[in-house]
């Protein structure tokens, strides 16, 4: 909410400041503010300068209105009319993603790294991939160098949580999702804590009981011998 507050005021302030459209445009999707985006999708739709952002304000305002696929072909726009940038790339990568295409997904998102190695973005869209294909030390390295870049970022956080339950190393999962709960509270992630721990402590309860039957098979074995 803080975010979709912080772009409105700078799109009242500076309309012809453009390069931020994308990432506005895709915070009122997820907020699903439909009518705002309507109007901001209005706006940038006669701005020749800004196709680009126009493109990608128009592919979340479909998305937020319409369960049609038309939200892909704008982004496709985006792309062909500039392909060394990275979002809309990305955007088409989570398209995929959406409807269960891993691997149409994993395409899209390596082309989102190669425009621009440097944002979270990619990276972390290439991991959900891998993550929805059950391959997770893969996602488990994707998503090491998405935290990197964006070391604060609460769902990056939490989906190495979950991909690190996966693989069972629980102590470290913890981690991760209670960085994850400090940046930002929520109820799902407080169930996934939950889940966690759990797993946690039942593994520690295997080794204790593992170690003390060694024990007594030590303590046997020594009075056998006397």
């Amino acid at each position: 909410m803080l975010a979709r507050a912080f772009f409105k005021q700078a799109f009242v302030i500076a309309p012809w400041y453009c390069d931020g459209v994308p990432t506005y445009s895709t915070c009122l999707w997820f907020l699903e503010k439909e009518k705002e985006l309507n109007v901001l999708a209005y706006k940038m739709k006669d701005n020749r300068t800004h196709l680009y952002e126009a493109y990608i304000a128009a592919g979340n305002w479909t998305k937020c209105a319409t369960s049609s696929n038309e939200a892909t072909q704008w982004f496709q726009k985006a792309v062909q009319l500039d392909p060394a940038r990275s979002y809309a790339h990305a955007l088409l990568g989570y398209e995929e993603w959406e409807k269960g295409n891993s691997l149409g997904a994993k395409q899209h998102f390596a082309k989102s790294m190669i425009a621009n190695k440097r944002s979270y973005i990619g990276w972390y869209g290439m991991a959900t991939a891998y993550q929805g294909m059950e391959e997770y030390v893969q996602a488990k390295t994707l998503l090491f160098e998405a935290i990197r870049l964006h070391p604060r970022h609460p769902v990056l956080l939490a989906t190495m949580a979950e991909v690190l339950f996966e693989l069972e190393e629980f102590s470290e999962a913890v981690k991760f999702i209670e960085k994850s709960l400090a940046i930002r509270v929520s109820t799902a992630n407080e169930k996934l804590k939950e889940k966690i721990i759990l797993k946690l402590e039942m593994e520690e309860a295997a080794e204790a009981a593992e170690a003390l039957e060694e024990e007594e098979e030590t303590y046997h074995d020594d009075s056998i011998s006397l």
